[in-house]
């Protein structure tokens, strides 16, 4: 199950980052993020965790660099509503037990973030 964002952010795209100074990365890491976003429901699923992910690392300042500004925001939001249907009718991974499948993950997901980092994403 494709669970495991945050490690693959801090360690692997973070931490490429500091120690490469390669100032392509949040670049990349958009145009990869906009590639899921145009995909099916585990895809958009997937660029919701990330997203989440970052946002929760720029807040704390445990990013490297700066990717989710409200213009992005923005973008992901219409995404994510794009796709609620398909979202709802995803019973893979997390949204298995839940009657609106992965849409229900992102909300628990999100009200999480809006409590504890004051952003949210839907």
């Amino acid at each position: 199950m494709p669970t495991s964002f945050e490690s693959v952010l801090s360690t692997g795209i973070h931490g490429y980052y500091e120690v490469s100074h390669n100032l392509s990365i949040p670049k990349q890491l958009i145009d990869a993020l906009e590639i899921l976003l145009a995909g099916d429901a585990v895809e958009v699923w997937c660029a919701f965790r990330i997203c989440a992910d970052e946002i929760r690392f720029e807040v704390r300042n445990l990013s490297p660099f700066r990717i989710m500004t409200n213009d992005f925001i923005d973008k992901v939001r219409v995404a994510f509503h794009n796709n609620k249907k398909a979202l709802q009718a995803c019973k893979l991974f997390t949204g298995k037990p839940l009657n609106d499948g992965l849409w229900q993950d992102i909300q628990s997901i999100n009200d999480n973030l809006v409590k504890k980092n004051g952003v949210s994403l839907l």
